[in-house]
């Protein structure tokens, strides 16, 4: 039972990815800035440690955090790279997200069993790093913010904490 739920899920949720990136609510990441829906940046995302200054649709997306890539995948933006974070699948993606693949390349997998790669990521060439589910440091943030703009977890949500409806809000507007 627990793995059609979380596909369907998804189904369920993606009407909703549109309708959200199109601005309203209160997204805890929000600004005045303009929303990222429709290609429209720069866009700016607050996080826990500061605020990631987006400007232009990214097309190297880096995941530290470990679930960011369904939203992504979902959202139709393929990371070049995503944290393993249980069951060592190709891509770190289960088959939920694998058929949002298709054919495509599956993203590098990176480890954080002894914290964030951080030399793997900047070698990524990254222009935009997610860690919104993740244990994120200041020291992190700012190793990170050197090599691309990093959303981080959202202020206040607790590490490891940022729920999917948060973290696909979010990724609506910054990717």
């Amino acid at each position: 039972m627990r793995s059609i739920l979380r596909p369907l899920a998804l189904l369920v949720a993606l009407p909703l990815f549109a309708l959200t990136a199109c601005g309203g609510g209160d997204d805890k990441g929000a600004t005045d800035q303009p929303q990222a829906a429709g290609g429209v940046f720069p866009v700016s995302i607050k996080n826990k440690f500061g605020t990631a200054e987006i400007k232009a649709a990214p097309k190297r997306v880096v995941v530290v955090g470990l679930v960011e890539q369904d939203a992504l995948l979902a959202l139709g933006v393929t990371p070049v790279a995503t944290s393993e974070w249980f069951g060592d699948k190709p891509g770190a993606l289960f088959p939920w997200a694998k058929a949002k693949l298709g054919d495509g390349a599956a993203p590098q997998v990176l480890s954080d069993k002894d914290g964030i790669q951080f030399e793997k990521v900047a070698a990524l060439q990254p222009d935009l790093i997610i860690g919104l589910y993740s244990g994120i440091t200041a020291d992190d943030y700012k190793k990170l913010t050197a090599v691309a703009p990093t959303v981080a977890q959202l202020s206040g949500a607790p590490d490891y904490g940022v729920g999917w409806q948060d973290i696909t809000r979010t990724l609506a507007r910054g990717s």
